[in-house]
């Protein structure tokens, strides 16, 4: 992998907020070419998910049905990024989406009949 100059600096600069920001971009385009490799980059990976959808069933089908809120605050992300994640999840029926029975403003997401055993055929073999 070749290397950039900021890659080559010493130690000495941890504090420089420049070496900061260039370890943050290479942290990420590596994230992000890693995940294009295992979706894709050698050819089409046979029941692969993205990672997001990944944890979000999961997390569905660790703790059971609950509100958008309570989904977003257990994975310590923001309430709208679970909306968005979610939104495919519902159009291709892995996850049930229904209106709250106390507050019928509020919706509670679950995993539907087909995402119950469909998200497992993506889990590792010890289903972590």
């Amino acid at each position: 992998m070749p290397t950039t100059p900021e890659m080559s600096m010493d130690m000495s600069t941890v504090g420089d907020t420049g070496l900061l920001d260039t370890l943050q971009h290479e942290v990420a385009l590596f994230a992000r070419r890693a995940e294009q490799t295992r979706l894709g980059g050698v050819g089409q990976v046979r029941n692969s998910m993205d990672r997001a959808a990944y944890l979000l069933l999961n997390r569905l089908d660790k703790e059971g049905p609950m509100g958008v809120k309570a989904l977003a605050a257990s994975m310590g992300i923001d309430s709208s990024t679970v909306t968005r994640q979610v939104a495919p999840l519902v159009d291709t029926g892995l996850v049930k989406r229904t209106s709250h029975p106390e507050d019928g403003r509020a919706v509670v997401l679950q995993l539907s009949r087909a995402g119950s055993p469909g998200w497992r055929k993506c889990a590792p073999p010890d289903g972590s």
